[in-house]
């Protein structure tokens, strides 16, 4: 058991460490195993330890935000989001907040643009999934490119508010862009 800890203190050391690193120099291509290994406090033994390379170690990362995100999606049922998706835009926006750091460099920065396309595939399944439990039918083509359009805009809309760029609080995040799924056009209004 006490391995397993310390594994786990060493893991988080590291990806603290890249994370850190990727803040600093906004690419992975700047950032060396030696500079790595420096910035945890760990040999290069160590890290090789735990990972093959760095796009290992960046997909560990990815996997740990995945399964985050995951739990924070699949918070909310079906039910409770009939009426009103705020609480799950709240729930994504939270996840975002919590994760703005390593986030700002793999959504913003479009470090990997593979892991923007799986947070894409799995709000799709809760929202086609919701729309089947909560209206009984099944998602069609135009549900697929509303979903593409709304998804696209709420990340860019969420990417100008880290940015600084809306100077809004979290909530009023949730709710404008809660407002803009249901009205559509509307909102302009």
């Amino acid at each position: 058991m006490g391995a397993d800890r310390r594994i786990i203190k060493t893991k988080k050391a590291i990806k603290q460490a890249f994370t850190r690193l990727l803040l600093e120099h906004r690419s992975m291509s700047n950032i060396s195993v030696t500079k790595l290994v420096e910035a945890a406090d760990i040999s290069r033994g160590t890290f090789y330890l735990h990972y093959a390379d760095m796009y290992e170690l960046l997909a560990d990362v990815e996997a740990d935000l995945i399964i985050e995100f995951e739990t924070a999606v699949n918070t909310h049922e079906a039910t409770e989001l009939k009426d009103s998706l705020l609480p799950l835009i709240r729930e994504i926006i939270s996840f975002i907040e919590a994760n703005s750091d390593i986030l700002s460099i793999l959504v913003t920065d479009r470090l990997d643009l593979n892991f923007t396309l799986r947070l894409k595939e799995i709000t799709r399944q809760k929202c086609f999934e919701n729309w089947e439990r909560n209206f009984g039918t099944k998602p069609n083509k135009a549900h697929e490119y509303y979903y593409s359009f709304i998804f696209a805009g709420s990340v860019d809309l969420i990417i100008e508010w880290f940015q600084g760029e809306i100077d809004e609080t979290a909530d009023s995040m949730a709710q404008i862009i809660e407002r803009i799924i249901v009205e559509g056009a509307n909102v302009l209004d």
